[in-house]
């Protein structure tokens, strides 16, 4: 009986032992499994990301380009029209816009000096000319005494006006601009026929070519005036005085993706052709402004 007591204890004591050690065994960790919610947001496609180009009506075709180039490749342009030569610019400094076809490079320059702005041309993309124009008269040694011609505002439009009614004889300027580079009216220094110079928004110009003498204006916006064919000008920009115009930026957006996307889109022949169409001749392409000017 004794030794049966002693088994069964034995026994006993086998059994709590083996307990304990499966107590202490960890079971396996299981691998991490992505939940059907990680996997979805995984293979969710990259948002859409939406930028804002500004223009006035006569550079609306660049944006609409830009927008046509980027179709498909996750980039939507919202095209947002002006109706003022520097609203794009100033909406494109405060961050309502980001990024803007309307300015000349060299615009662009004195607006950044005046504004303490720091907008940028990552994209050189064409040149805009202008002419001189009359309903009246068929070239400028025709104009009375105190010819009205209206030119655009603004500092650079300015400056290009003058020199070109300097190049046609009608006023003389100082040797060296004044103001910021720009020559302005205070650089007459002969105006022998006494021609009245009437400064009015770039937009606007055509507007009123029955009513004055004549009218420098963008070939662009003459032809969308529809009151003269481009090509009939009396005189026109010289190459030296033209300046490049294109896609502008805030600088931190300068070598943005999209910026880098816009510029190797648009740099294609199919987009150079769609230009070239849509402007008739009346913007330059900055790739080809030597054909025009040998």
């Amino acid at each position: 009986m004794g030794k049966i007591k002693k088994l069964l204890s034995l026994l006993l004591v086998c059994v709590l032992a083996l307990s304990m050690s499966a107590c202490q065994v960890k079971p396996a960790e299981s691998p991490d499994v992505p939940s059907n919610g990680e996997i979805a947001e995984a293979n969710k496609p990259a948002e859409k990301k939406t930028v804002k180009i500004g223009c006035v009506s006569a550079t609306e075709p660049a944006a609409d380009l830009m927008k046509t180039a980027l179709e498909g490749t996750g980039v939507e342009v919202e095209v947002v029209v002006f109706d003022g030569n520097n609203l794009p610019a100033e909406a494109l400094n405060a961050g309502d816009i980001d990024g803007l076809f309307c300015n000349s490079l060299k615009w662009m320059k004195t607006f950044n000096d005046i504004n303490k702005a720091n907008l940028t041309m990552p994209m050189p993309y064409y040149y805009s000319y202008s002419g001189l124009y009359s309903t009246k008269w068929k070239s400028p040694e025709e104009f009375p005494n105190g010819a009205k011609i209206i030119i655009a505002q603004g500092l650079a439009n300015i400056d290009g006006c003058l020199t070109m009614l300097e190049d046609t004889g009608l006023i003389k300027l100082s040797d060296k601009p004044s103001e910021n580079n720009f020559y302005s009216f205070l650089d007459i220094v002969e105006n022998a026929r006494n021609i009245e110079i009437i400064p009015t928004e770039l937009t606007t110009t055509m507007s009123s070519i029955d009513d004055v003498d004549a009218v420098i204006a963008s070939a662009v916006i003459v032809r969308d005036s529809g009151k003269l064919d481009p090509s009939s000008h009396m005189a026109i920009s010289k190459k030296e005085n033209m300046t490049p115009q294109g896609l502008i930026v805030r600088s931190e957006d300068e070598n943005a993706d999209w910026v880098k996307l816009t510029v190797e889109k648009m740099q294609t022949e199919a987009c150079y052709k769609t230009f070239n169409e849509a402007f008739g001749g009346t913007f330059i392409l900055y790739s080809e402004i030597d054909k025009y000017f040998k």
